[in-house]
């Protein structure tokens, strides 16, 4: 059986107006309590999530990289992201008490890192970690 990707809860789809506002509110809002079930669902998985990139060189060195990254400026409990994991999730934190520059020096440090271009992250939301790690590789490869 496989892991389960990083899904958003059925109730931030149904979320009324009032719990959108009061979403990034600390401790109640529903922002901290999606990321508080997100890192247990990471802490939950093991190192065979690896398992998961399928032994593909290419990919399994392109994410020794990048997913240290992600856990650093995301602050996640560990690494072990699997293809599926949604980018718009992994890429994501609550606005609260922290600054929205360092997922810019994020992005900076990737692009510096594979020589990316600067437009490089306009689609990242709409990806799954495998397509954006694919989408790094490809641009490697030229």
């Amino acid at each position: 059986m496989g892991i389960a990707p990083l899904q958003w809860p059925e109730f931030y789809h149904r979320a009324t107006k009032v719990q959108r506002f009061l979403a990034d509110m600390p401790i109640v809002g529903m922002y901290f309590r999606i990321r508080k079930m997100f890192c247990l669902e990471l802490k939950n998985r093991t190192y065979n999530a690896l398992h998961s990139w399928e032994n593909d060189p290419g990919k399994l060195k392109c994410i020794s990289i990048v997913s240290p990254l992600i856990k650093d400026y995301f602050h996640w409990p560990n690494c072990y992201f699997i293809p599926d994991d949604p980018c718009e999730i992994l890429f994501w934190r609550p606005q609260v008490g922290y600054d929205d520059l360092s997922d810019q020096e994020f992005a900076s440090v990737l692009i510096d890192e594979f020589s990316l271009p600067e437009d490089f992250f306009e689609d990242y939301n709409k990806l799954t970690y495998g397509q954006f790690i694919e989408k790094i590789i490809k641009h490697i490869e030229g």
